[in-house]
């Protein structure tokens, strides 16, 4: 498993001979801009990142079970750039839903389940470290807390949005790279460290979400070819489990973009992808095939998307696009053909506020129910509103 990361590293090491560059990254509504060059040097500023949520989950039941999701999170941190090339951050990471005082003191991946003899009050809080470097212009270095979540720029089928508010941050090490040519995000997220006779295994996954763009990706028309893959992995060899376990979902495709000349239609971008979940102790592999069609009218994305799947067990993407029941356990859903549309209004007022909306629908016009056979899943959706406030303040220049 090792070597998988350290081959991931190096292919992305071995793609810096270009002509120009271009750094893509920028701050939304769950992105960062990651980008040294733009940001002061010698500075010691304090960041008070919070997001406030209402996330409203409704589904009938077969493929998930709905809930609802009213908190914030809020991340207070120190940060210091004592050169151009060099960044250091420290603080925490905070979660708060509203009406509960006792979270389950365990890496969250998901909607966490309830421990009793286990737990913190008030919030659910980790420890925030990043130290990055960015020797020259096109790469960047992570260590400790990661670029993660939408920032890994992945289909909605191998990451559910929604873990951008639920899900601990991502801790270990990340290679991000930017040019004419490629964007390359290579990354190891390290959730469970094992001691000598531990007995539990270590658990971590590592990624990689590329893009080779073959043509200007800054062009009124653009064409790129993404390859992204998500793996976990449990193992170790001085714990005492002996039980190993790696899955793989894996997407590749094509992806077009069409930027009009016009003050109301920013965009257009088309996206086909084939992806795979591969479990070596699975008896079926699975096997689907993504395609969305996506506007962007003045604040709004329309997007419409289409996933046909079967066997296909996913790892941090929604259930809603799996062929494994949530709801009840071990129960196949197979095939799966899911129409997805979804619009989502997002704002930035000033740089660091953010306003976004969503409403989205999963619509199945032919899967087999889990209590009555003969009928059919038909209607699930979610909605959504949040509130990005980012603001820092500089102690020392």
């Amino acid at each position: 498993m090792k070597n998988i990361i350290l081959a991931f590293i190096l292919i992305s090491l071995m793609r810096q001979t270009e002509i120009m560059s271009q750094n893509t990254s920028k701050e939304s509504l769950f992105t960062d801009n990651y980008d040294l060059k733009t940001k002061s040097v010698n500075t010691l500023a304090l960041s008070i990142e919070n997001i406030s949520f209402l996330k409203n989950n409704e589904t009938d039941g077969d493929l998930m079970q709905g809930y609802t999701l009213p908190g914030f999170r809020i991340n207070p941190r120190l940060i210091y750039k004592p050169s151009q090339i060099v960044s250091l951050e420290g603080g925490a990471a905070m979660l708060k839903f509203w009406g509960m005082d006792k979270y389950p003191n365990y890496a969250y991946r998901n909607m966490p389940e309830w421990q009793i003899d286990d737990y913190q009050t008030g919030f659910h809080l980790i420890p925030f470290f990043r130290v990055q470097i960015q020797p020259v212009r096109e790469i960047n270095i992570v260590l400790g807390t990661l670029y993660g979540g939408d920032n890994h720029k992945l289909v909605e089928p191998l990451y559910n949005p929604e873990l951008n508010i639920t899900a601990d941050p991502e801790t270990g090490a990340q290679l991000l790279y930017d040019s004419r040519i490629a964007h390359l995000d290579t990354w190891v997220n390290w959730e469970i460290f094992t001691l000598k006779n531990d007995v539990h295994n270590e658990v971590m996954n590592c990624g990689a979400s590329w893009a080779i763009h073959i043509t200007d990706p800054e062009s009124s028309l653009s064409l790129d070819i993404p390859l992204q893959a998500i793996i976990t992995h449990h193992g170790g060899e001085i714990d005492t489990m002996s039980s190993i376990s790696t899955v793989i979902n894996a997407a590749a495709g094509i992806n077009t973009r069409f930027k009009p000349n016009s003050k109301w239609l920013r965009l257009i971008e088309f996206s086909l992808m084939r992806a795979g979940s591969l479990d070596p102790n699975a008896e079926q592999q699975g096997k689907a095939i993504y395609a969305s069609l996506t506007a962007g009218i003045w604040n709004l994305n329309v997007k419409l998307a289409l996933w046909r799947s079967r066997n296909f067990v996913n790892l941090f993407g929604s259930p809603v696009f799996g062929n494994v029941s949530t709801a009840h356990e071990g129960y196949p859903l197979s095939p799966n053909t899911m129409y997805n549309p979804r619009i989502r209004y997002e704002k930035a007022f000033e740089p660091g506020i953010h306003l976004g909306a969503e409403v989205e629908c999963f619509f199945n016009p032919a899967m087999p129910a889990y209590y009555d056979p003969s009928k059919y899943l038909s209607f699930n959706f979610s909605t959504g509103i949040y509130i990005r406030i980012n603001p820092e303040i500089v102690i020392k220049k």
